[in-house]
This record gives structure tokens, C-alpha cells and sequence, in this order.
């Protein structure tokens, strides 16, 4: 989601949209006096990066034709994915 917000609200309720935007993944477009001038992004969690890891795994690990599942392990050794 994005939302559009001016300087004077940002400067009023920073910690507010902070919030917003690590909690709700929300990103803020910030205008000064009706044009874009800057974005605030969520930063990519730690937990964020775990649980792709997690679904990779678990995506992986699913083969069991042995010939799928050595196709699978020269792939994960190639491109370092964990299994």
C-alpha cells in the first residue's frame, strides 16, 4: 500500500507513520507543496529473510524421485540454497 503525505504531517506525527511503515509494510510518498519529493520504505526484517529461507526449504524437500531429487541437490549446491 502507499499513502501520500506532506512535510507538515510528517514533521507532526514522524513516530506515527514510522510505525505504519515497519508494522504495516505501508511505504510513504512525502510532497512538499503538492510534488514527490521523497519515499519511505519498510527495511527488510531479519524475520523477513528467515522465513523465505523456511519456504525454500520446505519447497525443496519435496522430491522423492530419486533422480528429481539429485537433479535438486546439484541445484541447491550450485546456487547455495539450503535444504
Amino acid at each position: 500500500m502507499v499513502k501520500t503525505v506532506s512535510t507538515f504531517e510528517i514533521k507532526k506525527r514522524i513516530e506515527e507513520f514510522l510505525t505504519l511503515v515497519y508494522f504495516e509494510r505501508v511505504k510513504l510518498i512525502i510532497e512538499k507543496e503538492g510534488k514527490p519529493m521523497a519515499m519511505i520504505v519498510p527495511m527488510e526484517s531479519p524475520l523477513d529473510k528467515n522465513k523465505k529461507r523456511f519456504d525454500l526449504r520446505k519447497f525443496f524437500g519435496i522430491w522423492k524421485d530419486e533422480k528429481i531429487e539429485k537433479e535438486m541437490r546439484r541445484f541447491r549446491k550450485k546456487f547455495k540454497v539450503l535444504s
